[in-house]
């Protein structure tokens, strides 16, 4: 074997560990993050749209919708925020669908915020923190509302009240998590 195939074969392997330790490692963290319990509280849950079946949650988004409720009926969270647009005129909005199945299943309709115009997390999570802002406001609260969040990206709520994928959105529109 010629020093060039050795070099451009040891090069690949070490290309090759490289990428397997960096799966590892990631899958630690994630697998890390999953199993981290943490008991907060906070002011609100903040529930991203996945899709509305006509009037019904999909699947994804009736478990997020569930565990928001869950978060609620436990104490640890004040108020639901659902967010979520239309995607053709005549369709339920997502927010519409994700506040009328937390109503059916015991939240009183005063405790759910829902906004129904977004089309991207973007403006899911700046239409969301108007709401917290309006909220804020008509209770006589002062200060910040912390926010659990429940990510738009598949993961769902995330129970920890950690911020996952939407840290860095969050962050900067002021949103405490």
């Amino acid at each position: 074997m010629s020093l060039f195939t050795r070099r451009l074969v040891g090069g690949l392997l070490i290309l090759l560990l490289a990428a397997a330790l960096g799966f590892v490692g990631l899958a630690w963290q994630i697998v890390s993050y999953g199993n981290a319990s943490v008991d907060s509280h906070a002011d609100a849950a903040l529930v991203l749209g996945a899709a509305a079946w006509g009037n019904k949650p999909s699947p994804v988004y009736r478990e997020r919708i569930n565990e928001a409720i869950a978060l609620y009926k436990a104490g640890r969270v004040r108020y639901l925020v659902f967010t979520g647009g239309t995607p053709e005129p005549g369709y339920p909005a997502e927010g519409e669908v994700g506040r009328k199945f937390a109503i059916e299943h015991g939240v009183p309709a005063a405790l759910v915020l829902f906004e129904t115009s977004s089309r991207t997390t973007w403006q899911n999570l700046v239409n969301a923190r108007e709401l917290l802002v309006a909220s804020r406001n008509s209770d006589g609260a002062s200060g910040q509302r912390s926010t659990a969040y429940a990510s738009g990206d598949g993961n769902g709520i995330t129970p920890r009240f950690g911020c996952g994928a939407g840290t860095y959105i969050l962050k900067s529109l002021s949103i405490a998590c």
